[in-house]
């Protein structure tokens, strides 16, 4: 249970706070380069700039919402998934019994591979 704490859930709370507390910690706070760069410094950098991305990735989704209204976030998301199905399905083929089905695609092959109507 939670109060005797010998379950999966209180172990990766105690671990997910000791990270959290550990990444923490600011260039200026370190007596030189090399004690920053020991204790995780570039993880953080990688970390908060991640989240950094993120929320910019949010502002950017919430522009195109206010300016283009519901259509303009449709429209992209309707892009992204015709897109990527697109090219997964361009880089499979259907094989034949005379050859290996993990040979893949082929570049010099004539016949089409993606159908749009069969999307």
């Amino acid at each position: 249970s939670l109060v005797y704490g010998n379950n999966i859930i209180s172990s990766a709370i105690i671990s997910t706070s000791a990270t959290i507390g550990l990444q923490f910690y600011p260039i200026w706070e370190a007596a030189s380069v090399d004690e920053w760069l020991y204790n995780d410094g570039p993880y953080e950098l990688i970390v908060l700039h991640f989240l950094l991305g993120v929320a910019c990735y949010m502002g950017r989704e919430w522009e195109l919402s206010f300016r283009l209204g519901v259509a303009g976030v449709f429209d992209g998301s309707l892009f992204s998934a015709m897109h990527g199905s697109l090219v997964t399905f361009s880089l499979i083929r259907e094989t034949t019994e005379n050859e290996s089905r993990n040979e893949g695609y082929r570049f010099s092959q004539e016949e089409e591979t993606y159908n749009i109507v069969a999307a």
